[in-house]
């Protein structure tokens, strides 16, 4: 019987999250038992001493009643407010109609049930951006911003003790009840910590349902249990998420001004770059930091680098819907255009080895397993899905003599061999005189239909890509000795780098044809009116959150998967996987910092949030596809083990609640000026 887990590393995995369950837990509990309410003759006061205040759900003020959340009960009452009833906010006499959800109210009934005193507390939570003798500017999303006055008679605490204002300073969270006037009642403070905002964030999302599916799934499969997702389902959440993004995206980009407009495709030119960077970078680093990797397989690993990830695109969507952090409206138009470098990277790199002889199995002239003869320095005509270099003229002469034995012998053919033969033609696709470079177009396809959003290509696409091409002619059906399989040239004319089909695959693949048509259905509609859009909202709005728990559970089977493919990669490959995300985030917060200086506006935590993951996240979707079809010679699984195994997993864990600790303590040190 095979042990359950089969590798330390799984052990150290599951004894981390079992570990992370039980601090968490130990440190959130609520501890202790509230004292009874006390009662007054004729009065009954509900609130207990010591624990939870009841806070307003909802008001009725022309009935003169509240909706309130009793936590006593754990559900919401309804309450009618006395004729006589004495009401104050923040201390100050109100009305039923100047009470908002979620003040936290204090009140007592009369014999009847209907109350006679209420007071309620409005806090305002924020963070510093500055301070001054008499003066607080605070803000919750660091683009809207609030001025209080500090009075003499305000109360200040930090840490539950008496401070003077000079110990507050920019940066700190504070929570403040205020007057009318915007005058500083009463400033709880707690000191600026990246390290606890971080403790915070990651004990707060780690236990949300969307990590907990993404744990179920990782579960499944190290547990072995048999359970496959349903394929049809998963399609549909694709397709769902993608033109949910879509959607909501577009729906917010018809309310922005021109000038947001303008700042956005700005935005969208600095992401692109940023992208384009990291995808050099992280190819340069992989040849200093694991010299024995081919340089093929470097340039393939940083183009999955230098795209983004969809799938951990939407994880942090989710986190920031939760959490009630804006965001820009454009960011998943981002999406698209972050996508994009990284495929131009690999081809580039890619398309530059071959002008330098590298051979057909994807060697370097000072590489082990190098062959000279079958360098593609040469010319040699390489139709490996579109890739192309011109032939010299002695191969030429030979490529035309062949196709003429060719001709010849499909003219002697039967009309039943003839239409075995182009349905051959159909499925395959190899160079002529290679061993290396066969590839099944069929199972190409399919796997693109199946990688919108989530899983890369099965085990058995990835085979059948690899397979060499007289494996790949006998498998479907056709004998060495049999006719030969015609080639189906799609190849680009000579000097070019990418053939049509590949430009189509980069531009028109289905992720992103869909991401943009969400973001174009919902832009026209929200023109039109909320009230044309407010219907669909309710399915693309209302149930996003749902349904990505439901993707995560199927992306941590895969991600649990993929870990296998490190077992002869090295550590130092591991390493990378781990520990470059952490540095290409850094470098996009930085990139968003200096435009949001240079532009002199201020832009919400969410969008420095998504930008730090478009830019540590590895693309698993769009560029295997470009992969198949244009560097084939390149490995196909050991650069999704390190996007998937490693590096998908590491930011939906650790990557996104340090990022965000990353963001704010930046956006705190480093403000926009005059803004």
């Amino acid at each position: 019987m095979k042990p359950l887990f089969s590798s330390k590393a799984q052990l150290t995995l599951v004894f981390v999250i079992c570990a992370a369950f039980f601090i968490s837990f130990a440190t959130n509990g609520n501890g202790g038992n509230s004292a009874l309410a006390d009662q007054a003759v004729g009065l009954i006061k509900p609130k207990k001493e010591g624990g939870k205040k009841p806070k307003i759900v909802d008001t009725d003020s022309g009935d003169a009643r509240v909706f309130v959340y009793d936590p006593d009960k754990d559900d919401k009452v309804k309450i009618d407010i006395a004729d006589n009833a004495v009401i104050t906010l923040n201390g100050e006499p109100a009305n039923v109609t100047d009470l908002k959800a979620d003040d936290v109210v204090d009140y007592t009934q009369d014999l009847s049930g209907r109350i006679v005193t209420l007071s309620a507390t409005r806090a305002i939570n924020g963070i510093v951006l500055s301070v001054r003798p008499d003066k607080l500017v605070i803000t919750s999303d660091y683009v809207d911003r609030k001025t209080l006055d500090i009075l003499p008679t305000t109360k200040l605490t930090l840490e539950s003790k008496d401070v003077n204002i000079d110990q507050i300073h920019p940066g700190d969270h504070v929570s403040i009840v205020s007057s009318k006037a915007n005058g500083a009642i009463a400033v709880k403070v707690s000191a600026a910590n990246m390290l606890l905002d971080f403790w915070h964030n990651f004990q707060k999302n780690l236990f949300k349902p969307l990590l907990l599916f993404f744990y179920l799934g990782f579960c499944i499969t190290l547990l072995k249990v048999p359970f496959e997702f349903p394929h049809a389902i998963y399609q549909g959440l694709t397709v769902y998420l993608l033109l949910a993004i879509g959607w909501h995206g577009g729906e917010e980009l018809a309310i922005l001004s021109g000038a947001a407009l303008s700042q956005a495709a700005m935005y969208m030119l600095v992401g692109f770059c940023t992208n384009l960077i990291i995808g050099f970078c992280a190819y340069f680093i992989l040849r200093s930091f694991i010299p024995k990797m081919r340089k093929i397989d470097a340039a393939t690993v940083a183009a999955y680098y230098g795209s983004d990830s969809a799938g951990t695109f939407v994880t942090a969507l989710g986190v920031l819907q939760v959490a009630a952090i804006k965001y820009a409206a454009y960011m998943p138009v981002m999406l698209a255009i972050m996508e994009i470098p990284g495929c131009l990277v690999g081809l580039y790199l890619a398309s530059r080895m071959r002008r330098r002889g590298m051979d057909k199995a994807g060697n370097m002239p000072d590489e082990p397993n190098y062959n000279k003869q079958r360098s593609t320095s040469s010319g040699v005509h390489i139709l490996q899905s579109g890739v192309y270099r011109a032939p010299s003229q002695s191969q030429s002469s030979q490529s035309h003599s062949a196709q003429n034995q060719q001709r010849s012998a499909s003219q002697e053919m039967s009309g039943d061999a003839r239409a075995a033969m182009r349905k051959q033609s159909q499925s395959i696709i190899c160079a002529p005189g290679t061993e290396s470079s066969g590839i099944q177009v069929v199972a190409a396809k399919r796997s693109q239909s199946q990688s919108l959003l989530g899983p890369p290509p099965t085990a058995d696409d990835v085979e059948a890509a690899s397979k060499p091409a007289s494996q790949a002619r006998n498998a479907a059906g056709s004998p060495t000795a049999g006719p030969p399989v015609p080639v189906v040239d799609t190849a680009p004319k000579q000097g070019l780098m990418i053939s049509p089909m590949i430009i189509r695959e980069i531009f028109l693949n289905p992720g992103i044809f869909l991401l943009l048509g969400g973001i174009l259905i919902g832009f026209l509609s929200r023109l039109q009116g909320s009230n044309i859009t407010a219907p669909d909202d309710q399915l693309f709005v209302s149930l996003f959150q749902g349904m990505l728990c439901l993707f995560l559970l199927e992306m941590g089977m895969t991600a649990s998967r993929r870990l296998k493919d490190l077992k002869t990669a090295g550590p130092r490959f591991i390493v990378f996987g781990l520990v470059m995300p952490n540095i290409f985030a850094l470098f996009g917060i930085g990139m968003t910092s200096v435009f949001s200086h240079v532009i002199g506006q201020p832009l919400q935590l969410g969008t420095y949030l998504l930008f730090a993951v478009l830019c540590a996240a590895a693309s698993y979707i769009a560029v295997p596809a470009i992969q198949r079809l244009a560097i084939p010679e390149a490995s196909p699984t050991l650069p999704l083990a390190a996007s998937l195994g490693l590096t998908f997993t590491y930011n939906v864990t650790v990557g996104i609640p340090l990022y965000l600790a990353i963001a704010e303590t930046v956006i705190k040190n480093f403000p926009v000026v005059g803004a």
